[in-house]
């Protein structure tokens, strides 16, 4: 539980368990807000002017908040935003363009993961992520920076991926369609109203000693992070 990550931080090294604690806020903040408008944006390309009636196409974080969902992500580790709706009735294509509304949400994660990754790539910080030992962790500017960026990086790899997982809501689930024929794309809408349970026991697996979700979008985040830092590091 990411609580309990807080509080071992903490009492390990108050300095990085500052530095974790802002960049945790700032880039969970930033990964779910500008993930909302991408959304919201590439639906208004398409033809579909919900988001913006409604308000979504903002990046004040009231209008994204989901009160349980992000709560979750600040204690937890897992949660969500409020979603931006989009009509699919409005859009042009509705298979295409909700697909391509869909990927824009963990594009833009992996766009901020660039962004943050370039200094590390650059060889201007080493690559420090909140998976390594930071309570040993040599306080010098270029650490602590390191850790700033890590924590951005990998949040948003985590984000972008997890996300891409084909199971409702998740973006995933809105792409597959693309690729199914009719027959098998009509089924596959069906468990829709499944997937919210569906998805909170894979979560919820590992917890009973089960492999879950994780065993599964751990080794893609884990190949990843290379591409992104260009340091080779195991993650999960």
């Amino acid at each position: 539980m990411l609580l309990y990550y807080y509080v071992e931080l903490l009492m390990k090294s108050p300095v990085a368990f500052v530095v974790f604690a802002g960049a945790f806020a700032c880039s969970l903040l930033t990964a779910l807000i500008l993930h909302e408008v991408a959304h919201g944006l590439v639906a208004l390309l398409r033809g579909d002017q919900t988001a913006l009636v409604l308000g979504r196409l903002t990046l004040n974080p009231r209008a994204h908040w989901d009160p349980v969902g992000t709560t979750m992500m600040f204690i937890l580790g897992f949660g969500w935003a409020k979603p931006v709706p989009v009509n699919p009735y409005n859009l042009s294509s509705p298979v295409r363009d909700m697909a391509l509304v869909a990927l824009a949400g963990p594009s833009m994660n992996f766009f901020i993961a660039i962004l943050a990754g370039l200094p590390i790539r650059l060889g201007i910080v080493p690559l420090v992520h909140p998976f390594t030992s930071l309570g040993y962790m040599p306080l010098g500017w270029e650490n602590l920076v390191g850790l700033f960026l890590g924590t951005v990086m990998l949040l948003n790899i985590i984000i972008g991926v997890f996300n891409l997982v084909p199971i409702p809501p998740l973006d995933g689930s809105k792409i597959i369609p693309l690729f199914l024929p009719n027959a098998l794309r009509s089924g596959y809408e069906k468990i829709s109203s499944y997937g919210m349970f569906i998805l909170i026991l894979l979560i919820m697996l590992p917890w009973f000693g089960l492999p879950g979700i994780g065993s599964v979008i751990g080794p893609v985040i884990s190949n990843l992070v290379p591409i992104f830092s260009g340091v080779n590091t195991v993650v999960f």
